[in-house]
């Protein structure tokens, strides 16, 4: 049976599916329930330096192979994990045979690469400068896409993520990627702000290739390809993006995705440490901001 959502779900879906102004009252209200968490995390993003910077008109930063060394360690252990378990996309229906997980949170150890990446001081860092707000960690897995053949669906067509106003993932490569291997594909989020304001965007659309054409001519686009370890963050709230476009015939894609929320995500209760899914990666090793990103602070 299905369980019924509380008042505070039904709230924070019907903001989270409408459109910029309706989700922006609703973040707003959220600050305003809660200012000391609005006040102390903000307060830490304007108190530290970042190395990297995404800028905030793209929305999106792309980073060389050779730029986290955890990088390749991570993509050693996905490839591992996928050689372990066979092919994800047998026996799954059409609609789901593209960017299917296939890592077991237990995999996701303090000493993992997928940790030791995910933590990263500069990283961490560079999230929060963006978002203007010590993050949460949110998610951490691996996605397999191989080559599909039916028609354009779902995350394949343009969309932006509603998660959350503001966000952070960051995808990293763990095979080589071209044109053909079905890249992660973006547009700035200047651009992107300017597409959902002309057609009325909602969160739980899609848009095809032909209607961003109609209304913004030929966008510049970001493809994310690149060798194993290529990392790109990339607001994927504000950035319309697609991905998963595996052509018949090219080799399947394997990325990993470690996303960075704020505490006003829809998708999060209000009190966040009671959902905080990374705290037990906490340690006496653990900075203040680790500290905050893991939902222990």
């Amino acid at each position: 049976m299905k369980k019924e959502r509380t008042l505070e779900e039904r709230v924070a879906f019907y903001a989270r599916v409408g459109g910029d102004r309706r989700r922006s009252l609703y973040v707003a209200a959220r600050k305003l329930a809660a200012p000391r968490t609005a006040v102390s995390r903000a307060r830490t993003a304007r108190a530290i330096s970042a190395e990297l910077e995404v800028p905030d008109g793209d929305g999106y930063l792309l980073v060389g192979n050779g730029r986290f060394p955890e990088a390749a360690d991570l993509a050693s252990a996905a490839n591992a994990r996928l050689e372990s378990i066979g092919d994800p996309a047998a026996g799954r229906d059409a609609n789901k045979r593209f960017l299917i997980p296939i890592l077991d949170r237990a995999e996701i150890t303090r000493e993992s690469p997928y940790a030791r990446f995910a933590l990263r001081d500069d990283i961490l860092r560079a999230v929060t400068r963006y978002l203007g707000v010590a993050p949460l960690l949110s998610s951490v897995n691996v996605y397999y896409s191989p080559p599909v053949t039916e028609g354009l669906a779902s995350s394949q067509l343009f969309h932006c993520d509603g998660d959350d106003t503001r966000q952070i993932k960051i995808f990293v490569l763990c095979t080589e990627v071209q044109s053909d291997n079905g890249p992660l594909t973006v547009m700035s989020a200047a651009e992107s702000e300017a597409l959902r304001r002309k057609i009325g965007y909602e969160y739980r659309n899609r848009v095809t290739d032909e209607q961003v054409e109609q209304v913004l001519g030929s966008p510049e686009l970001l493809e994310v390809v690149g060798p194993v370890g290529t990392s790109c963050f990339v607001d994927t709230s504000r950035c319309f993006h697609y991905g998963s476009r595996v052509e018949s015939g090219a080799g399947a894609r394997l990325a990993a995705i470690i996303q960075y929320v704020t505490p006003y995500s829809f998708m999060l209760p209000r009190d966040y440490r009671r959902w905080a899914p990374y705290a037990h990666l906490a340690d006496d090793s653990s900075s203040p901001l680790e500290r905050l990103v893991l939902g222990v602070a």
